[in-house]
């Protein structure tokens, strides 16, 4: 057993998961055990280890034994299930350490290699999740979800405004279902109760001008993480980290499920999307809109650029701002929208 490649050649080539499922139930066992069990030797099941722990895994080492705290894994079969209650067909992959999953499907999309309408990797660790403006995404087996979706698009690159925004819906319609009625913050963050739960990165290949090869990766607080918290508190960000549980979720939150009805609605919102565009779902963006008709702040670099009335998005998807000198048209980008406390 060896640390995995960040770019195998296969999307569920990491064997490292029996490793982790191995210690999803919680039981301290000794290096010799897990490696009677999964296969390998001892040194495999030592790197193994070390690995893990690098992206972030709490070990737990007593008495020449072995533990993390026990977690429900993700499980490929069972989001299958869940995409087969939906209709919906889907090439399924989960591993427990990748470097983005959003990479992943990326790399594999350019190289031809995405053969279903839709395809789906799942983790339980990462080594270099992305967020917008290249912010880092910790994941944490078990209390948080990072899965990345692929869905062919007849539609062109230029073709595309307000695409972002239309995933987000999507994400929101999923939460719906497990009792979570999340807002939208432009472009891709998703909020619930007293923060943020959760944020979304949209990423395109396009091997022709009229198809697009869209990458959704979406990344969820589900469950209270003392890790993930310390991990954030450093971070400058107008909103604290919350988690689906705290805001509401229907109990208990299966994660598997959750990653179904997420494909699910991404299915479906980007069938409509292909058709008619973003502006059909304006109304419903703004009436999600977490800052609509508020005061909020124009950030770039750190600087308040300018103060202003967040009047929702436009067709295009667009952030319109009212501010003392006009409307003002904010495009995705580097700058940041806050709300005015």
């Amino acid at each position: 057993m060896h640390p995995p490649d960040p770019n195998p050649d296969s999307l569920s080539d990491d064997p490292l998961l029996p490793l982790l499922h191995v210690l999803a139930d919680g039981q301290p066992r000794s290096v010799t055990s897990i490696a009677l069990l999964i296969g390998g030797t001892e040194e495999s099941i030592e790197r193994g280890l070390a690995a893990l722990a690098g992206a972030g895994l709490r070990l737990v080492h007593d008495n020449q034994r072995v533990a993390c705290k026990a977690f429900a894994a993700l499980d490929a079969l069972a989001i299958e299930t869940a995409c087969v209650e939906h209709s919906l067909p889907a090439d399924v992959h989960v591993v427990a350490l990748t470097d983005s999953t959003n990479s992943r499907l990326l790399d594999a999309a350019r190289a031809n290699l995405l053969n279903s309408s839709a395809t789906i990797l799942a983790t339980e660790l990462q080594s270099a999740g992305r967020g917008r403006m290249g912010r880092t995404w910790h994941s944490a087996p078990g209390s948080s979800l990072t899965v990345s979706f692929a869905f062919m698009l007849e539609r062109g690159t230029a073709e595309l405004s307000g695409l972002p925004l239309a995933c987000g819906l999507a994400a929101r319609d999923a939460l719906l279902r497990h009792g979570v009625d999340a807002e939208l913050k432009w472009p891709n963050d998703l909020l619930a109760g007293a923060g943020k739960v959760g944020g979304i990165l949209v990423e395109i290949h396009a091997p022709n001008r009229h198809r697009s090869i869209v990458v959704v990766g979406v990344g969820l607080n589900v469950y209270a993480d003392a890790e993930r918290a310390h991990a954030l508190s450093n971070r400058e960000s107008a909103l604290p980290s919350t988690d689906l549980v705290a805001a509401g979720a229907k109990q208990p939150l299966d994660r598997n499920r959750l990653i179904g009805d997420l494909a699910d609605c991404l299915s479906s919102r980007l069938a409509k999307f292909a058709t008619d565009g973003f502006e059909p779902m304006v109304s419903a963006w703004n009436a999600a809109h977490a800052f609509q008709d508020l005061e909020v702040s124009l950030i770039e670099g750190g600087t308040t650029l300018v103060r202003g009335i967040a009047r929702g998005a436009d067709t295009l998807g667009r952030l319109q701002v009212e501010t003392p000198e006009g409307m003002r048209t904010v495009v995705v980008g580097d700058i940041s929208v806050r709300s005015v406390a």
